[in-house]
């Protein structure tokens, strides 16, 4: 696994014609960035936080696509369980 991903991390630097630190930077900040995303909509989905609050720490779209794609989620079991014993 490290070895993959020293020659991800090597072909980006290539490509963007940047340094290593730069690019790792780059890295822990989108992915800090889509952890805070992941544990918001988390939190909101667990009823841990209102839409608002949510909606206050991110966007109003995120949280809509989030609580449109949990409903679907819900829709579906709800279908599949029904007439099930």
């Amino acid at each position: 696994m490290t070895e993959a991903l020293n020659v991800q991390l090597d072909r980006v630097v290539r490509l963007k014609r940047t340094d290593a630190g730069a690019v790792l930077g780059e890295v822990l900040r989108e992915g800090m960035k889509q952890l805070y995303i992941d544990a918001v909509i988390e939190a909101r989905l667990r009823g841990e936080l209102t839409t608002e609050q949510a909606i206050e720490r991110l966007d109003a779209p995120t949280v809509a696509r989030a609580e449109s794609e949990w409903g679907a989620v819900r829709d579906d079991v709800a279908w599949g369980l029904q007439g099930r014993e």
